[in-house]
């Protein structure tokens, strides 16, 4: 934009151009019309700190556990922004919570694999997690 055209601008009706021109809305999701897919039995390698679990784990030569692939179909409405559906917090947690996989129409595709095999646990922390 000229300089001098951007002095003169009233700043009410400069700021309400920017904001229309680079604001992002807020997908709505709808947890009513989420569903999983059958879960499957998935090896996971563990990732980070060493446990007694993995210590146990790696002293019977074993590098991978059980687990369960779970794939969750989450609709939404609104502009389609993966940017905002992969924001992370600026502080990091040990636990690795579900993350977009990929957006397909105007669903969000979650697939993880958790060491829970109690299908209504893994329901429950869905909808803790999507809250």
């Amino acid at each position: 934009m000229d300089p001098d055209v951007l002095l003169a601008s009233d700043p009410e009706v400069l700021a309400e151009r920017i904001a229309g021109q680079y604001e992002v809305g807020v997908p709505q999701l709808l947890r009513d019309q989420m569903f999983i897919d059958p879960l499957e039995e998935v090896n996971l390698r563990p990732a980070g700190g060493f446990t007694a679990e993995t210590a146990e784990m790696y002293a019977a030569g074993q590098r991978a556990m059980k687990a369960t692939g779970v794939t969750v179909h989450l609709p939404f409405e609104g502009r389609r922004h993966r940017f905002v559906f992969n924001m992370r917090p600026t502080t990091r947690s040990t636990a690795r919570p579900p993350r977009v996989h990929k957006i397909e129409n105007d669903e969000l595709i979650v697939v993880y694999a958790t060491t829970e095999t109690d299908p209504d646990r893994i329901v429950s922390h869905l909808n803790h997690t999507v809250e």
